[in-house]
């Protein structure tokens, strides 16, 4: 028993001592170890956007390509930037709240308590943002364009389009 009990150990010691795999070690040779210091600068314009999104007075313009493929344009005024439909204010994933361990958030739904690993973006919605929009327009009708198939823009400045001709550029391409 003591020598099950000493193989165990050591097979525990051994697992700690566990190197990094050679590709890694390699790549990090090769590109060198990331900077310690930041700009955050990314994380500073996700917040300038959040900060501008947040305005209940801002009109956002989605234009339109409907039907697809022609030259027909719709815009439409929306009441603030247009929601993806798979962002949600409950979580996606939980458990009640009293039979989750571990570190977990606590998430109150209709009145019970949610346990989820899943973390409220800072608008307090869950979900992550897809190609699928939803708006309300300054009248109050309710616009939905789907993910595939009708390619839309969302803007606050306003655009013109004009009916477009694309030509394939036979002397750039026999340059290449």
């Amino acid at each position: 028993m003591r020598i099950v009990i000493a193989c165990f150990l050591a097979l525990i010691a051994l697992v700690g001592c566990a190197s990094v795999q050679s590709t890694v070690q390699q790549r990090q040779e090769a590109i060198g170890q990331p900077a310690a210091t930041s700009n955050f600068a990314e994380a500073k314009q996700i917040q300038d956007i959040e900060q501008w999104k947040d305005d209940p007075g801002k009109i956002v313009l989605l234009y339109i390509n409907f039907p697809p493929g022609s030259d027909n344009v719709v815009t439409v005024q929306c009441r603030g930037v247009p929601a993806s439909s798979t962002e949600s204010l409950e979580p996606n994933e939980g458990t009640p709240y009293g039979s989750f361990e571990g570190g977990a958030w606590r998430v109150p739904i209709d009145g019970v308590d949610t346990a989820t690993r899943e973390m409220a973006g800072r608008d307090g919605t869950f979900g992550d943002p897809v190609h699928f929009r939803q708006c309300l327009t300054v009248d109050g009708t309710y616009i939905d364009i789907p993910a595939y198939g009708v390619p839309y823009l969302v803007s606050s400045a306003p655009y013109t389009f004009k009916p477009t001709t694309v030509k394939r550029d036979f002397e750039a391409e026999a340059r290449l």
